[in-house]
């Protein structure tokens, strides 16, 4: 496992902006780093179940594999800032774009670092005008391309994570929810275990503890789909990540947890609407072209 001391940041995105007390909310399911704040107003927010009310001065860090609803303004408009980030600067991560990060990404355990620490930290006015003071920086520079604007960005990153690490925690007073808090566990869980075809809601439910009721009731509602369906989806994903390395039909269905290569066909036929050797030609003639 990497530490903290090796870090080199990559934002993704970054942005200040108004948040309207109209706006929906929505759940999110995090596949990056995300740094969260309000500089002007008082916002809800709500983590794995945990209800935050964010108000300036704080910093909330929600780390990959978060259950996220955003979305809760307390005063008629918000300003809020937000960076998405990776915690290891990398290929793999320098391609994923902001707003359409796939629903399958195999997180590395590199960037669960923060995973154990506080949610939510609290800082001082010295540290929060610094705090400032590189945000601005990042947001103004980090579709930059010449080398020292891109150092200066994992720099003015680097010391926002700093400033984090010394705030004071705040999650003490926050209630958590239990249903919301093992949607994350329950991601992760499937993430590292598709590849294995005796992955099934029954094995979810006697990894976490809990009944096969609850755990399908839980997930329903933070999902919005039935696990198995969602198993199934993350095991789809993976085969067409697959696929655009040019891996062949047997071997995909093999590296993605399906018995046999029939039961992998249907599957992907009853999803997609073409067979996964139609859906390999067409990819090679995108390529093609």
């Amino acid at each position: 496992m990497e530490k903290l001391e090796f870090i080199s940041p990559y934002v993704r995105y970054a942005i200040i902006g108004f948040f309207h007390k109209s706006q929906n909310k929505y759940l999110s399911i995090e596949h990056s780093n995300f740094l969260l704040f309000v500089t002007e107003g008082s916002y809800v927010h709500t983590v794995n179940g945990q209800r935050i009310v964010m108000s300036p001065g704080m910093l909330l860090l929600i780390p990959p594999y978060t259950n996220q609803v955003l979305g809760g303004c307390l005063t008629k408009e918000v300003t809020i800032a937000l960076i998405d980030f990776d915690l290891f600067d990398s290929d793999e991560g320098r391609s994923i774009p902001h707003i359409v990060v796939p629903e399958y990404r195999r997180i590395k355990e590199r960037e669960l670092l923060f995973t154990n620490y506080p949610t939510l930290v609290k800082v001082n006015a010295e540290q929060w005008k610094r705090h400032l003071r590189c945000v601005r920086y990042i947001v103004d520079n980090y579709r930059k391309t010449d080398l020292a604007a891109g150092l200066r960005v994992k720099s003015c990153m680097l010391e926002i994570l700093s400033i984090f690490l010394s705030g004071t925690p705040q999650n003490e007073a926050c209630p958590r929810s239990s249903a919301s808090r093992y949607i994350a566990e329950i991601i992760r869980y499937i993430d590292l275990n598709y590849k294995d075809p005796a992955l099934s809601v029954s094995a979810i439910a006697d990894h976490l503890g809990l009944s096969l009721s609850y755990l399908s009731r839980i997930a329903g509602q933070e999902l919005g789909c039935p696990l198995s369906e969602y198993i199934t989806k993350i095991r789809l994903e993976k085969a067409k990540d697959f696929f655009t390395l040019g891996r062949r039909v047997t071997d995909v269905a093999q590296s993605c947890g399906f018995l046999s290569i029939q039961s992998f066909s249907r599957t992907f036929h009853r999803a997609e609407g073409i067979s996964p050797s139609e859906y390999l030609r067409q990819l090679s003639e995108k390529e093609q072209k």
